[in-house]
């Protein structure tokens, strides 16, 4: 066996090529790349409601040190592929998320809670991926804004639950390349293990844990995914959609629906800007609700998942929208002003504790070198997470390095 490494000061990522000579003439080459991001920045803000109902007043401000606004989280990771063939490919993913404000581990403390995946694929026609990664509306609107993964409450997230980076345990993700330009994918979640709420019949939030056990496939939250991606040009087309089904035991004596939610959206760069804009709904609950500011978790606001990423609850209805352009500026600079909005719709509607959620945000963005990219941003949240005169603001700067 020949191991060579490659340590060229070109490369952005430590390659190491293992030639394997087996009996005969024929040689397979394996890559394997240790990547990842650092993204730390500092932010200041301020919460705040009404006293409404049984919430209560509440009027804070913070200040703190931040980790993923820009990228959607740090991270490090390993990644290797091999050729099988000139038709066929295999590829495996382990992907860590990192708090790089404290060192922990994100996505509830999991080693490789980002993605951890083994891929088996055919060359222009599909892919299998095995294992937990992220769901296919999240990676198919990734290019919709400038801000869509980031840690705060200017991503589409906030709005679009399951377009919120949101990650599936136990995955069979299957993608088809019908051409060039065009993506379709399906995927099931056998055990999704997310941490969620269930509404009593009284209306009390019930939490129940992640990690779901039992042999039979009832007794555990799964979902169905499905997407599409379309890119050529300047346009970008993107569409998805997610329903989860809860465990047949959740609440004794209640059955659910399960939440829902589509959203489908477009972009189209014109050079001197790129327009985007995307509408969608969620029905009989919500997906991975979005913390205000720049993930406060202690501020006082809840989510629409109540802190947890999914919630169970029939008549929990909303639909949203997000408008956003981006100009490029002199000197490697980028801004992005965006609108987005949540409206709670049906049952949900009609309560005097909630109202439409709308969101104001405006960031800049610089490439200080292929690197080290700059950021600051501002945004102004009301009627966070549909609750009425509940409101956040926050601004902020930070780097990210890639690595």
């Amino acid at each position: 066996m020949l191991v060579i490494v490659d340590l060229s000061k070109t490369s952005r990522a430590v390659t190491i090529g293992v030639v394997a000579f087996l009996m005969g003439p024929l040689a397979h080459a394996a890559e394997f790349t240790l990547y990842g991001i650092v993204d730390t920045g500092v932010s200041v803000g301020k919460v705040s409601r009404d006293d409404i109902g049984s919430a209560g007043a509440l009027n804070a401000s913070q200040a703190d040190l931040t980790t993923g606004v820009l990228v959607g989280g740090s991270r490090w990771g390993i990644k290797g592929a091999e050729m099988l063939s000139p038709q066929w490919r295999t590829e495996f993913v382990l992907e860590a998320g990192i708090d790089s404000a404290s060192g922990g581990f994100e996505q509830e403390g999991r080693a490789f809670g980002r993605q951890a995946t083994l891929s088996l694929e055919r060359i222009n026609l599909l892919k299998l991926d095995l294992g937990r990664q992220i769901n296919l509306a999240s990676r198919y609107f990734l290019d919709m804004t400038l801000l869509h993964g980031g840690n705060s409450q200017l991503a589409i997230g906030t709005s679009f639950g399951n377009a919120k980076s949101l990650r599936y345990s136990n995955l069979v993700q299957a993608q088809l390349f019908p051409t060039d330009n065009l993506k379709l994918g399906l995927s099931y979640s056998f055990n999704a293990q997310l941490p969620a709420v269930y509404a009593s019949s009284d209306g009390t939030l019930v939490p129940v844990g992640m990690n779901q056990v039992g042999l039979g496939s009832s007794e555990k939250i799964r979902v169905v995914s499905a997407g599409m991606h379309y890119q050529r040009g300047a346009l970008d087309l993107a569409a998805g959609y997610d329903q989860a089904i809860a465990p047949s035991d959740a609440v004794t004596g209640l059955s659910y629906k399960g939440p829902s939610a589509w959203l489908v959206g477009a972009r189209y760069d014109f050079k001197l800007a790129a327009i985007s804009l995307i509408v969608g709904e969620s029905l009989n609950g919500a997906f991975n609700g979005q913390l205000p500011g720049t993930d406060w978790a202690d501020s006082g606001l809840a989510t629409t998942t109540d802190n947890t990423l999914i919630r169970f609850q029939d008549g929990y209805n909303a639909q949203s929208a997000f408008l956003g352009i981006l100009v490029p500026l002199p000197q490697q600079w980028k801004a992005s002003l965006t609108w987005q909005a949540m409206q709670p719709v049906g049952p949900l509607g009609a309560s005097d504790q909630t109202a439409t959620q709308q969101v104001f945000s405006v960031a800049f963005v610089n490439e200080v070198s292929p690197r080290l990219t700059a950021y600051v941003y501002a945004s102004i949240a009301n009627n966070y997470a549909m609750v009425r005169t509940a409101r956040s603001q926050v601004a902020g700067m930070g780097l990210a390095y890639t690595f």
